[in-house]
């Protein structure tokens, strides 16, 4: 699951979409860019969860997103000096 599913999702009802399933919810607030990972399983399924790098995987899927905030941060506000 992805953010796009719960960016427009006001309910604050995010945290039951796992229920009694195991998987991961990631959640991101679109005003301060943190997100929120929540994981259901046995200490097995969420090792490899964890550790798997594969393009489709949560960890990838964070790390584009840090070289995306890291782009942001470096660019500056405009007109303010730094160079972008």
């Amino acid at each position: 699951m992805y953010e796009e599913e719960y960016m427009n999702d006001d309910t604050g009802d995010w945290d039951d979409e796992l229920g009694n399933n195991f998987g991961v919810a990631l959640n991101l607030d679109p005003e301060t860019r943190v997100w929120e990972v929540r994981a259901r399983g046995n200490a097995s399924m969420l090792m490899f969860l964890l550790l798997d790098v594969s393009e489709h995987s949560l960890m990838n899927k964070l790390f584009e997103e840090a070289k995306f905030d890291q782009v942001v941060a470096n660019m500056g506000e405009i007109g303010d000096g730094t160079e972008g």
